[in-house]
């Protein structure tokens, strides 16, 4: 198939990715669609995304409204946006999130084509109440009934839902594209040396364990300190902790993204991922493809990702001693940051992933003609 196809994305905060791992997907996948010609739609949260055109690189933006609750936020934007959708006749639409299934099953009853990307396990995610456990447990189970095409990013999400849910889902992972190395200021602004810090880039939620990262950094008393680049939009609690905690050993940026965010991953010493919650994480796979070293929480999903380029740690204690000794042993992280330069080089790649994206996409209107 070589027609051009019209395509929509939705289920993301929506580009320019200023949030996370879905965004960034949305983001990569979608100009790079456009540049092959496609028509390519996002729709995007107008309370998120301020940027003022309408088009982004070759993509339509089409922005909606929602309830800016932790609650409400996605699955009242991706209702609108399935209702927006069926009306616009795409010729398919990936949405991107396991909670989505809802809007899934809005696009299938107007007979458009459907693939959804579920991302992890979310029902397991600790930031989640019992009654949200629930309503995401369900989504599962009505992903798989609802979507044409079913799609993870992780291997061991992959093997979940073919022992317990039956479902075959299609392994599309996610890729890294590190921007070329430019000096923009983030670093001298924030009175940062290259290669002289400890860097961690995530949302700072609980369950991303950055408490972690800060009790290891107090312990380890390392010579350099420690960068927590990131926001969370409903844990100022949490984060207020964290800024506490952390003294004067470690220094909070906020949220920074495009090109700081890249002058920051290309210049840190060591890499520092404390994460525990399922999938493949894009900020781990950044980080390697920037040939960082990086220490890396011990979970089935980041070893699939890390292999052997990364060292592991199961807890504080381990971190601490592993900081330690990468201070110790600068010659070893400079060989491990090349393994994992090489290994996302060769696994991760964003090309790849539009390709086998489309593919899917034309598997799926095939077998509808």
């Amino acid at each position: 198939m070589s027609r051009r196809l019209r395509i929509a994305l939705l289920g993301t905060r929506g580009i320019p990715a200023n949030y996370g791992g879905f965004e960034t997907c949305a983001e990569e996948l979608s100009t790079r669609l456009a540049g092959l010609g496609h028509d390519v739609s996002v729709y995007c949260r107008t309370p998120h995304i301020d940027y003022p055109a309408d088009t982004y690189n070759g993509v339509r933006l089409i922005k909606l409204p929602t309830i800016r609750t932790k609650y409400t936020d996605t699955i009242v934007h991706s209702m609108l946006s399935s209702l927006h959708a069926v009306v616009r006749r795409y010729d398919v639409v990936f949405v991107f999130g396991v909670g989505n299934s809802p809007a899934c099953a809005v696009l299938r009853a107007g007979r458009l084509p459907v693939m959804l990307n579920v991302d992890g396990l979310d029902w397991q995610r600790e930031k989640w109440p019992a009654i949200a456990k629930f309503c995401l447990r369900v989504a599962e189970q009505l992903a798989v009934r609802v979507a044409h095409r079913t799609i993870t990013d992780s291997p061991n999400v992959q093997a979940y839902y073919r022992e317990q849910r039956g479902a075959v889902l299609d392994y599309i992972p996610y890729g890294a594209d590190p921007q070329p190395l430019s000096p923009n200021g983030t670093l001298s602004a924030h009175g940062l040396e290259p290669g002289g810090y400890f860097l961690y880039v995530g949302r700072l939620e609980p369950e991303n364990r950055v408490h972690d990262l800060v009790a290891a950094s107090q312990a380890a008393s390392v010579s350099r300190p420690t960068v927590v680049v990131g926001d969370a939009p409903y844990a100022p609690e949490y984060i207020a902790s964290l800024r506490h905690q952390g003294g004067d050993r470690v220094r909070f940026t906020g949220a920074i993204y495009g090109p700081g965010y890249w002058e920051l991953n290309q210049h840190a010493y060591t890499y520092v991922f404390p994460v525990t919650s399922s999938g493949t994480h894009p900020a781990l796979i950044e980080a390697m493809a920037c040939g960082n070293c990086v220490l890396v929480r011990d979970t089935p999903d980041n070893r699939n990702v890390g292999g052997d380029a990364v060292r592991y740690f199961t807890s504080v204690p381990e971190l601490t001693e592993l900081m330690r000794w990468a201070e110790s042993a600068p010659a070893e992280v400079k060989r491990l940051g090349a393994l994992a330069a090489d290994r996302a080089r060769a696994l991760y790649d964003w090309d790849r992933v539009t390709a086998d994206y489309l593919a899917l996409a034309e598997r799926l209107l095939r077998s509808r003609n």
